[in-house]
């Protein structure tokens, strides 16, 4: 999400803080649930407050993290919760609806990490896994180079470490993820597709996987919480996403209702980074481009908030009893105002009802 960084400390008038509490390694900063038959969902209690999900599929010898969270350690949000590796986590707590078993006891499976951006709450435990492959989006390289990544992964800002990680893959725009580990998987295709999603970060990515009818798509949109751009977003590039998003979601749409094995397709669901796991995909894609086309013609009104961050005013855009909201600095949206022809598709999605108002 990357909102403000919440204070480490108080100013030099204020008492110093309390001596933190002994930790305590039957407390953890993740919690753990089943989003279907071969996937979980790790949900992070981070002291930014980003709440971070991981996403865990299970192969037979294998585990594909989608993301790896803010990192535990230090940014746990809980100082007595003395374990916060996300790796020791996966491999050693018993999870109820895995039967009582962790995901991977005894790091008896290898592993796979797709990243879905590179904004620290989503690559922190990244180093954890060195062994594994690691993908990422081949649409904008230079985005994640190492002499950059302190300051397009926010990390500098937070104060946060940069995690230091090779990407083994870059996937192109359609690529099917395969495995080249050293076990029996090795080679084989995983049935997980990326695409190209860029908007909030250039290297923003999504993956479909048709055999549980989900679309992981990290940071692009979520409910509840605000849809936040860095000085980096792009609104232009985001409405492309927008498009290609819902024109993939409709055609896999298409097949619901169909019985294949003796089970029946369902809609498309969406599994985001944040606040939402299991939305339904086209109805998502609708509901925030409709707000955001309302935002940009400034049917939503703005809220400046008493607060910098990258040097840059922060505004809020929300509306009471309405799941979705942006915070982006108000350069981000102003941009795109600028634009009078992308302003003019903008009107003609309203205008043509491309979306319902």
């Amino acid at each position: 999400m990357c909102p403000i960084p919440q204070p480490a400390s108080g100013d030099g008038n204020n008492p110093a803080p309390p001596a933190p509490p002994k930790k305590d390694p039957s407390v953890s900063c993740f919690t753990c649930t089943r989003l279907n038959a071969t996937t979980f969902v790790i949900i992070e209690e981070d002291k930014w407050y980003e709440i971070p999900y991981i996403y865990v599929k299970v192969y037979p010898e294998l585990l594909v993290l989608v993301d790896t969270g803010c990192g535990g350690g230090d940014a746990a949000k809980n100082p007595a919760a003395g374990l916060t590796s996300i790796r020791e986590y996966i491999e050693t707590v018993p999870v109820a609806d895995n039967d009582g078993r962790p995901l991977n006891a005894g790091s008896e499976k290898e592993y796979l990490v797709i990243c879905t951006h590179c904004h620290f709450d989503h690559i922190g435990g990244i180093a954890q896994f060195p062994e594994a492959d690691v993908w990422a989006s081949a649409y904008d390289k230079a985005f994640l180079a190492k002499d950059v990544l302190a300051t397009t992964s926010i990390c500098r800002f937070f104060d946060m470490e940069t995690p230091q990680y090779t990407v083994t893959h870059w996937a192109d725009d359609g690529q099917q993820v395969v495995s080249s580990l050293s076990s029996s998987l090795g080679g084989q295709e995983l049935g997980l597709f990326i695409y190209h999603t860029p908007g909030h970060t250039p290297d923003e990515i999504a993956i479909w996987d048709p055999a549980e009818r989900v679309l992981f798509v990290g940071d692009t949109m979520y409910e509840s919480v605000p849809i936040c751009f860095p000085l980096e977003g792009d609104i232009a590039s985001y409405f492309g996403t927008i498009d290609r998003l819902r024109e993939l979601v409709r055609a896999w749409n298409e097949d619901e209702g169909e019985n294949v094995g003796g089970e029946t397709k369902r809609r498309v669901t969406m599994a985001c980074g944040h606040a939402t796991r299991d939305a339904d995909a086209e109805k998502l894609i609708e509901d925030v481009e409709l707000f955001l086309c309302r935002l940009l013609i400034g049917e939503v009104k703005g809220n400046a908030l008493d607060e910098l961050f990258r040097e840059h005013d922060l505004t809020a855009y929300k509306e009471t009893g309405c799941k979705i909201n942006f915070l982006a600095p108000e350069k981000v949206f102003d941009q795109f105002r600028k634009n009078e022809q992308g302003m003019r598709h903008v009107r003609e999605r309203v205008e043509s009802r491309a979306i319902s108002l």
